[in-house]
């Protein structure tokens, strides 16, 4: 998300603008009485606000912008809007936010006043630096695309669909599509070569053609094929944009290929398949996606021909795109046919797998301590809390949680009563194995502050006295209670 903000001596251009686009909409406005008021009153308050004190700098408009193709409702960007205000400082000033949908990125515009009612303004020294730090914490918050922290020297025009690209000649139209997909597959990914391009840009209708001279240089040429009777010559990538060449394309494969992270995400994301197929009694080659989503995180997608699946392909969160053969010949479907190829059976957990009972014990242990975490009353620590709380204290929690929830799912039905006695029944011993962990770290803590605490006094940093137990100070600045 990119945010932008101008300060200006008037707001009646800048009014007139926001209000004046064909299909815009009005999503609230910020410290008015009501939110039935027209543009035209809102424009009279914010003025005569303005106007209360000389500065040149009177009145402030902001947008906010989203990445092309990612979408928000106009609630969420409202919230969103909202919430950028009242950190930026200016949350109890009128402000108006507006939503245009005149570019190819979705975006809000929001004008604003930095003059007070009581004439005096808001510090808008570093705003810039503070908007930054806002819009970073948004990102994270929502889930947003972060923005790049370098601009690139040259954008490539962003153009949808050739069919529509009315009074142009379609190869200029056909040339805007690839650079517009072309673009954003190599934004969103880190391509490793051409065949791996083809196949992320099959699905956008575009087909690539790569040549070799002599010399060994490769070329690249690129066309479009609908299936419906849009079907255009092949174009050198050259002629598409510059840094869509081969050659260009080729030195950015290599530094993908050559990334030393490549073989860690490799190794992790065997594991965690590897992992997964160890906790699965039972697997449907259909649901494989969203169980690698809903127990690692992973997205994966089927690679099938006529309904007939050959394999599947991860989009790793380290922006790789990966085959399973990739990775190891022992997960592909084909050669596990222990849970892929159980015909009808169900997908279903292995009850008696040594990953479910990992998995159970996990499940336990983060409930203890997201029990003793929402506690009202988090008195002592939790080794303490832990010994003392019930198998039932943590129930709610428990059954509420999302592993659970999962494991509960692919339990087989005549196995869930079994299920939930597992449960209770590892209960005390991994309640037993958190107090001791958890006493160590603490008491290895605790005997680390004593220690600093010592040294403080023995080498007279502080002069902290014994008078009326000021030492207690040193206790406290470490979160000791003294």
């Amino acid at each position: 998300m990119i945010a932008k903000i101008i300060y200006g001596e008037t707001c009646t251009g800048t009014l007139n603008y926001v209000f004046g686009k064909e299909g815009m909409r009005i999503l609230g406005y910020g410290n008015t009485f009501t939110q039935s008021i027209s543009p035209k009153f809102f424009g009279g308050v914010l003025h005569f606000q303005g106007q209360r004190n000389a500065t040149k700098n009177r009145y402030a408009h902001i947008s906010l912008n989203l990445p092309h193709g990612e979408h928000l409702e106009d609630d969420t960007f409202l919230k969103i809007s909202e919430e950028y205000m009242e950190n930026m400082g200016y949350g109890e000033q009128p402000y108006v936010v507006v939503r245009h949908m005149d570019t190819k990125h979705e975006h809000v515009h929001i004008v604003s006043t930095i003059v007070k009612e009581d004439g005096k303004v808001l510090e808008i020294f570093n705003s810039h630096r503070r908007s930054i730090a806002i819009r970073q914490y948004l990102e994270k918050k929502y889930r947003l695309s972060p923005t790049p922290t370098t601009k690139q020297k040259r954008e490539l025009p962003i153009y949808r669909l050739p069919g529509l690209q009315f009074g142009m000649d379609a190869e200029k139209g056909t040339k805007y599509y690839l650079q517009d997909v072309l673009n954003g597959i190599n934004q969103k990914y880190k391509v490793r070569s051409f065949e791996e391009l083809a196949r992320l840009v099959k699905p956008c209708h575009i087909e690539l053609r790569t040549t070799k001279n002599e010399s060994g240089r490769i070329g690249v040429a690129y066309g479009l094929n609908n299936q419906k009777g849009y079907r255009t010559r092949f174009i050198n990538g050259s002629s598409v944009h510059r840094g869509l060449s081969g050659p260009k394309l080729q030195k950015v494969f290599d530094v993908h290929s050559k990334s030393r992270l490549l073989p860690i995400h490799r190794k992790r994301l065997l594991k965690q398949i590897e992992t997964t197929y160890g906790l699965f009694q039972t697997i449907q080659p259909y649901e494989l996606a969203d169980v690698l989503k809903d127990y690692q995180s992973i997205d994966i997608k089927l690679d099938k021909e006529q309904d007939v699946i050959g394999g599947f392909t991860i989009y790793d969160k380290s922006r790789y795109v990966f085959r399973e053969s990739e990775l190891s010949k022992n997960i592909r479907m084909q050669n596990r046919k222990d849970i892929f190829g159980n015909g009808n059976e169900p997908t279903q957990i292995d009850t008696e797998s040594k990953q479910f009972k990992l998995e159970v014990n996990k499940l336990i242990k983060e409930a203890l301590t997201a029990s003793y975490l929402k506690s009202p009353k988090q008195k002592g620590l939790l080794s303490e809390y832990v010994m003392t709380t019930n198998f039932g204290d943590i129930v709610p929690i428990l059954t509420a949680s999302k592993a659970h929830n999962f494991l509960e799912r692919y339990t087989p039905r005549n196995q869930r009563a079994k299920f939930r006695k597992a449960v209770e029944a590892a209960f005390p011993m991994v309640k037993e194995r958190l107090h001791e962990l958890e006493t160590k770290k603490e008491k290895e803590t605790l005997e680390s502050k004593f220690k600093l605490i010592g040294n403080v006094l023995k080498n007279g940093i502080f002069d902290v006295g014994t008078e009326q137990g000021s030492v207690r100070l040193l206790f406290q600045s470490l979160g000791v209670k003294y």
